[in-house]
């Protein structure tokens, strides 16, 4: 499950406490976007310092012929 890191929530989480691997961690302070194992993500997502992320858009438009 993809996760992002809530930067203001998720500095009171310690490696110590065995939710995820230190790396993962680090992104997650970060505020990047981490692919972690369902219950892990579960876990912090029920405590409130990561939100899910559905699949990535894309930036760019479609453009259609006929509209030039």
């Amino acid at each position: 499950m993809k996760v992002k890191g809530l930067e203001k929530k998720i500095f009171l989480v310690s490696p110590n406490a065995g939710i995820c691997r230190g790396p993962e961690l680090g992104r997650l302070k970060k505020g990047e976007i981490v692919d972690l194992e369902k219950s892990e993500a579960e876990k912090l997502l029920s405590m409130g310092m990561v939100e899910a992320v559905k699949g990535e858009k894309s930036d760019r438009k479609k453009v259609n012929k006929g509209d030039k």
